[in-house]
């Protein structure tokens, strides 16, 4: 539309360049074109030349995908914490860990996975932790 009101208003005024610069015309239309198509009508080429705009496509919703996963998860951790609660207080370590456990259980049960507490008081009890070695 730019393009269009500025071409005929040069027209008004210089009528004959249409005969002797089509060529230029053409050229500027050309790059009004292309414009209008990234900018407006939101890349609907996928190619131009040999340069591809397929992948920043694919790689936006992947990240967007990995955002809503993400959002997800934080949610079902805010409700699960809502609905149990945080005790401020525990006797001893053991009833941290059990609360802990539950808590964690629950988490795991809405995310599909599963979770299990190995408490380690030594290097060497935790190098077997990690390496799966029970003793």
């Amino acid at each position: 539309m730019i393009f269009i009101l500025g071409a005929l208003i040069y027209w008004n005024f210089y009528p004959m360049s249409i005969f002797n610069e089509w060529e230029n015309f053409l050229i500027m239309a050309i790059v009004f074109i292309l414009i209008d198509m990234f900018v407006f009508l939101s890349m609907y080429i996928s190619k131009i030349g040999d340069n591809e705009l397929s992948y920043a496509k694919k790689a936006v919703a992947e990240s967007d995908k990995l955002l809503t996963d993400n959002r997800e998860k934080v949610k079902n951790m805010f409700h699960l914490l809502k609905k149990e609660g945080i005790p401020e207080y525990y006797q001893t370590n053991k009833e941290y860990l059990a609360y802990l456990s539950i808590l964690l259980q629950a988490y795991a049960a809405k995310e599909g996975m599963n979770v299990k507490i190995l408490p380690f008081k030594t290097e060497q009890d935790k190098l077997s932790v990690i390496n799966g070695v029970r003793t």
